[in-house]
């Protein structure tokens, strides 16, 4: 057998490969340190529903106890939807359904301050079942004080004052006015049981990565702050206040007699202003916009179409309008991810994301032939945009009320005289 350590040759193979390992180590770690230089690290105080909070709070420390002094913003969090993010009944039919829910991720945004800070966040929290019958502090608390302006001790603000500290232990935290902030919560991917490996998968909500995508294009500074929190109000009004969503929103109708195809021509156009995400946000199949387009006559009967042939209707193709057969015509501006994209049948191409862009105008152009008993009438064009809260299949699915789930947010009419050339654009909100 041969002794290594006497042979010159191999000891200085080793020596070599020793050095060259080294290099490659040092390489690898020089690399790694580059890379983490160029990597912006954003202190956020939630973690996309990845862990329970930890507040290590002092006994006494509750919501009503932060209320005694800060009543005002105490006031505004109480009846906001934050304060029932964990104890509404939407969510604690989701929350318990078999097939989706049962995770603790989902407790972690809902009601960060809970029991599990131990559990890996697709783990199904214990006693789940009896949860909503006991119903403690911290489910019923939702989203609260405690939870975004207190760890490890210390109260977080922006603006750490004498009376503050003198009142309570403080920490100047500058993230709490971050949009990322927002987005510890706001912007997350399922977590299903094979977790993490599908969790780099698509989002279910990007409210974040939108904001940031609008202000890199627009060159605007948006927070989520602008809107949501407006001058530091605590009511945290979002997609469940109707008169936001209405003044985000605008709706316009323009109709047109076409003598040449004796047919109405008919452009619809939905704009969103000041918003800095998608609209709708929000979570995916929950949320969407539906347009519905109709015809009347005098008697306030609806249109029927002319029926056509196809190539029957001879129009330009900068144009292309779509020919309608049937009234009212109904568009939805919406999102669907996993199973909603495809439905239930099986090799469906993905429903697109069809919400509208921040600060995008976009029109329907539609083109209604009309039979000769309706040439010869004035008839009534009307559109009305309306704002789901809910799919109401989905509050089927999960047993709920599908009352109010759909708000009217405008109506706009147009009258139209089929007789002669002459364009009317009579817009009026309703």
């Amino acid at each position: 057998m041969t002794d290594s350590s006497k042979n010159p040759a191999l000891r200085g193979a080793g020596a070599i490969a020793c050095i060259v390992a080294a290099g490659i180590v040092w390489s690898l770690m020089y690399a790694q340190r580059i890379l983490w230089s160029t990597n912006v690290v954003t202190p956020v105080l939630f973690d996309h529903g990845l862990s329970a909070v930890e507040l290590h709070a002092p006994k006494g420390w509750t919501n009503e106890w932060c209320g005694s002094c800060h009543q005002k913003e105490f006031e505004q969090w109480h009846n906001s939807k934050h304060a029932a993010a964990g104890s509404n009944t939407n969510f604690e039919a989701q929350f318990l359904e078999a097939a989706g829910g049962r995770a603790q991720w989902c407790l972690n945004c809902h009601a960060p301050a809970n029991y599990g800070a131990s559990n890996h966040a697709s783990m199904e929290p214990k006693e789940i079942d009896n949860l909503f019958v006991a119903r403690p502090a911290w489910l019923t608390s939702g989203v609260d004080c405690l939870s975004c302006h207190v760890r490890d001790g210390q109260v977080l603000g922006t603006n750490v004052t004498t009376p503050g500290q003198a009142a309570h232990p403080m920490r100047e935290a500058p993230e709490l006015s971050t949009a990322e902030f927002c987005g510890g919560c706001h912007q997350f991917a399922h977590k299903p049981r094979q977790f993490p490996d599908s969790f780099r998968g698509r989002l279910q909500q990007a409210s974040l990565i939108e904001l940031v995508e609008q202000n890199r294009v627009s060159g605007d500074a948006l927070r989520c702050h602008d809107c949501h929190l407006p001058a530091g109000s605590h009511t945290m009004s979002g997609g469940y206040d109707r008169e936001l969503v209405r003044d985000a929103l605008g709706l316009t109708l323009a109709a047109s007699w076409q003598p040449e195809l004796n047919a109405i021509q008919l452009v619809v156009a939905v704009s969103v202003q000041g918003v800095g995400h998608r609209v709708p946000g929000g979570e995916h199949f929950f949320r969407y916009l539906s347009i519905r387009t109709t015809l009347h006559d005098a008697s306030g009967n609806v249109v029927t179409p002319r029926k056509q042939s196809s190539g029957a209707v001879d129009v330009t193709p900068a144009a292309r309008p779509l020919v309608v057969g049937e009234l009212p015509h109904v568009e939805e501006i919406r999102k669907r991810l996993g199973d909603f994209e495809r439905g239930t049948e099986s090799g469906v191409s993905p429903t697109p994301d069809t919400r509208l862009n921040p600060n995008e105008t976009r029109e329907f152009v539609y083109l209604v032939p009309l039979v000769q008993a309706d040439i010869g009438k004035s008839l009534k064009a009307s559109t009305t945009l309306w704002y789901h809260v809910l799919d109401p299949e989905e509050a089927k699915r999960f047993h709920l009320s599908t009352e109010g789930l759909s708000w009217k947010l405008h109506r706009v009419m147009s009258e139209v005289v089929t007789d002669t050339k002459a364009v009317q654009k009579t817009n009026v909100n309703r």
